[in-house]
């Protein structure tokens, strides 16, 4: 961890020029001009966030994509950064790698619209979860100070979508239906009740 999340831990940021260089995620969910209507949707919906990964990858690495990797596409770009940041972290204890990692899965899980547009992309991320799931211990999601399981949450945001979406193909609704089972099974996660601040909220008039 960074020395500035407790005093009494070394400082261990990365010397100037020897950081990994990811690709930055936009914090703007929604586009430019969006009305009040479709600024709520998009920030309920996190594919706006994924097609300006995309083409922002496709704007660093498309020529050498196109050249070097003609069987590769930005799709799997974004899996290879998912994977490579997690690695760092698990071999390297690169904080600034897991921070990636997590704002990578925040986004992925909090698409709606995009789950429809790129089915294999979605595929091979639940894949990439799986597997990634079986090399850490099972309280290594929660945060101790908050006690808040990020991960359990974003899978319970993506799982809901999946289920209530008649447009996802159903090969992908049940290959994300036996990762919801497995991970409940292995992790002890409950899926089936939505958390609490995601609960409507009853207002008395």
């Amino acid at each position: 961890l960074r020395g500035t999340e407790d005093p009494r831990l070394p400082n261990m940021c990365a010397r100037p020029g020897t950081e990994v260089r990811y690709t930055s995620l936009t914090r703007k969910r929604y586009p430019s001009g969006s009305s009040a209507g479709e600024i709520t949707r998009h920030s309920m919906d996190g594919s706006y966030q994924l097609t300006s990964f995309l083409q922002q990858l496709d704007k660093l690495y498309g020529d050498q994509v196109s050249s070097s990797m003609s069987d590769r596409n930005n799709d799997q770009e974004v899996l290879a950064e998912l994977q490579f940041s997690f690695l760092c972290f698990l071999v390297g204890m690169n904080y600034d790698s897991f921070e990636q990692w997590k704002r990578l899965v925040r986004m992925m899980c909090s698409c709606d619209s995009a789950i429809h547009d790129h089915p294999e992309l979605f595929n091979n991320f639940i894949s990439d979860l799986y597997f990634q799931m079986q090399e850490v211990p099972k309280d290594f999601f929660v945060d101790i100070v908050s006690s808040n399981n990020f991960l359990c949450s974003c899978l319970n945001t993506l799982f809901t979508t999946v289920k209530s979406s008649n447009s996802i193909p159903d090969t992908l609704k049940n290959r994300m239906d036996k990762f919801e089972r497995h991970v409940e099974k292995r992790f002890g996660w409950e899926f089936s009740t939505a958390p609490e601040d995601e609960q409507p909220v009853v207002v008395m008039l």
